[in-house]
């Protein structure tokens, strides 16, 4: 799945003391949601968006710690 901003796939973040994440266009957290939801991919949207600089806003979905980051990549970059 490509980003609606950049251009580039989607790709799962990971950093230390942190669970599995996803920053990506907010209007591509519903599409993405959903395709975790069909794999029952445990995660959670966060509520807000942010916009700075009049670039377009984004959000995050963070997975569960249990949830392979590798796993979730596949998912989007098969995109269904």
């Amino acid at each position: 799945m490509t980003s609606t901003i950049s251009g580039k796939p989607l790709t799962v973040q990971t950093a230390p003391g942190t669970p599995p994440f996803l920053h990506l266009p907010a209007d591509q957290m519903d599409q993405v949601s959903q395709l975790m939801t069909r794999h029952q991919v445990r995660h959670e949207v966060t509520e807000f968006v942010i916009s700075m600089g009049g670039k377009p806003a984004s959000g995050y979905i963070r997975f569960g710690w249990d949830v392979d980051p590798k796993a979730v990549q596949v998912l989007l970059d098969a995109g269904h």
